[in-house]
């Protein structure tokens, strides 16, 4: 069971973390809005473990939905004005290990290599279109193994729109960038 609920947290790790840089990729490409933003994920993970109804309802009142194929994770974020004009990739305070290479941003188009290096030893990609100041569309894919969960071969479909200027109280900031 703690191996289990591990390799759940772990994955729910990694598919914050792709979400987590795609996202904040959208800041960089041609100015986005500052503000509350309301990001979705949708996530195909090939050896996704199984959990049990309980599993599912003790993670939920924990305020954690694994997102899948068919049912997005959807989360709100606020970017602050400085981070809505950052020109790089950030990789995710809780993620150390995991590294941003290749950062490309050419008009509405960022991309991007993921590394990382630790108890994952995994590669990816991301992609990402912005639509105007306000929308954008992504994907990211990662592929290696990791101590937790074994084999990593997941895709993330994400998408996100600006919600208004001023963030809720309690909303999520996001991380800033690395150096």
């Amino acid at each position: 069971m703690q191996s289990q609920r591990s390799t759940i947290r772990h994955s729910a790790i990694i598919a914050m973390a792709a979400m987590s840089m795609t996202f904040i990729s959208a800041a960089q490409a041609d100015g986005i809005k500052p503000g509350q933003w309301e990001t979705s994920v949708k996530t195909n993970m090939a050896n996704m473990p199984k959990i049990s109804p309980e599993q599912a309802a003790q993670m939920k009142q924990m305020g954690i939905e694994l997102p899948t194929a068919d049912k997005p994770m959807t989360v709100q974020q606020c970017i602050t004005p400085e981070q809505a004009k950052l020109d790089k990739p950030f990789t995710p305070q809780e993620d150390k290990d995991c590294k941003v290479n290749n950062y490309k941003h050419v008009g509405n188009k960022v991309s991007g290599d993921i590394v990382c290096t630790g108890d994952m030893k995994a590669a990816g990609k991301f992609a990402m279109t912005t639509y105007g100041d306000s929308a954008y569309k992504a994907t990211s894919s990662i592929k290696g193994t990791s101590k937790q969960v074994g084999v990593v071969d997941q895709t993330f479909e994400i998408t996100g729109k600006w919600l208004k200027a001023n963030c809720d109280p309690n909303t999520l900031t996001a991380p800033a960038s690395a150096d």
